[in-house]
């Protein structure tokens, strides 16, 4: 029925166990117990929400509210509390006040442990969507359609299916293809959806979702069998399925419309971020040696190697490459590291650094001298003056 569904992550990267009394219609308590229990145990089965436990929300504005008046919920706190699953906070958003009264008396009455855990939001929907968006909890996780408050219960109807496609002996993320296709091109990504837009970056909050779960079992990936690496791989797809996403890419010839990715071309694409994300985490073990690691953001007269990096840094070098190159082709070999040594001078002088990106350390890496002249100097050999053929 969509009465209690597993939303999230949130901004601290916990699960939320959302619930939704007003969604309540099932013929009698023990299946509503049943689908608790059922929805609990497939939370637990993340990583994520083991270590680092999960957030309740109850949400029982408007017309979500109980029609059972609280029929069965001494029974389904009983199941959830025999649950290994640590409840790291409690939310409640009601527009009831004798509920916010009661609810605000029931809180004086808990014990401060529990007291700190537990947050009453009193309001409509947009005013208790951003009084949860103040915790963490931004009001795109909620299912609910931003026109018409409404519940969108389409992602978790995809989600339940997956749940049992998966327990099939040969359940693959191949089977579940069909359950993520749309049926035409879609206008505006969620959230949780992976855009693909060439070798640009996105930062869609699937995308980074992605970027983390590859980081995480990377290492496991590099020492695995092919069998487990596959294993990996359908396990990602699986996980941003469960958070509503897709794995989408613009439509050829169009700016504005989407298409989902055949599981195929998916699978091809993680494997190759995993093979980029250990060939790059090699490298930085390489750049690390003699240079020093760099918490902050690039400064604006940074230059930051990398791809597609973008600086008043990054142009200056471009143009004083452009502008010494003659002088570096007309010398011989040894003394080709006077201009590269003029050219670092220059951006120092002008408080700039020389960094890399890691993803694996989260910051940057403050290259040597000897890696940074190794730098330069290949930027020098690449750079290339118009060429003359065909001109008469």
């Amino acid at each position: 029925t969509g009465c209690i569904q597993i939303a999230g992550p949130d901004t601290s990267n916990r699960y939320i166990a959302l619930q939704i009394p007003g969604l309540r219609s099932f013929k009698n308590l023990l299946n509503e117990l049943r689908t608790r229990y059922f929805v609990f145990m497939k939370l637990l089965e993340k990583e994520e929400a083991q270590k680092r436990g999960a957030i309740s929300l109850a949400y029982v504005v408007g017309h979500f509210g109980d029609k059972r008046q609280g029929g069965g919920y001494v029974e389904n706190h009983y199941v959830s509390m025999a649950l290994p699953l640590l409840p790291v906070a409690f939310h409640v958003c009601t527009d009831d006040l004798m509920q916010t009264v009661f609810g605000n008396l029931v809180v004086k009455m808990t014990p401060a442990k529990g007291r700190a855990r537990f947050r009453l939001h009193y309001g409509t929907h947009l005013e208790c969507q951003y009084q949860l968006s103040s915790y963490g909890i931004p009001s795109d996780l909620l299912p609910l359609s931003p026109e018409t408050n409404e519940i969108e219960l389409e992602p978790h109807l995809r989600w339940y299916r997956s749940c049992f496609t998966n327990n099939n002996k040969n359940g693959t993320a191949d089977q579940l293809n069909h359950l993520h296709q749309s049926p035409g091109p879609i206008a505006e990504p969620n959230p949780n959806d992976v855009l693909s837009i060439g070798s640009k970056k996105s930062d869609n909050m699937g995308n980074e979702r992605l970027r983390v779960l590859v980081k995480d079992v990377a290492k496991s990936y590099s020492i695995g069998t092919n069998e487990e690496k596959r294993r990996l791989v359908d396990g990602i797809i699986n996980d941003i399925h469960d958070s509503g996403g897709r794995f989408l890419r613009q439509v050829k010839g169009s700016e504005t419309y989407w298409e989902e990715i055949s599981v195929v071309k998916v699978r091809e694409k993680i494997t190759q971020r995993f093979r980029n994300y250990n060939r790059r985490r090699e490298s930085v073990r390489q750049t690390v040696i003699g240079g020093a690691l760099i918490p902050d953001a690039p400064l604006p007269n940074d230059v930051v190697f990398g791809r597609a990096q973008r600086s008043k840094g990054n142009e200056l070098l471009h143009r004083l490459i452009k502008d010494k190159s003659e002088d570096y082709d007309s010398l011989n070999r040894g003394m080709k590291v006077i201009v590269v040594d003029a050219v670092m001078e220059q951006i120092k002088s002008n408080g700039g650094r020389f960094l890399q990106p890691t993803a694996d350390l989260d910051g940057y890496v403050e290259l040597s001298i000897d890696s940074t002249r190794d730098r330069v100097s290949t930027y020098f050999r690449n750079y290339r003056r118009p060429s003359k053929k065909g001109i008469k």
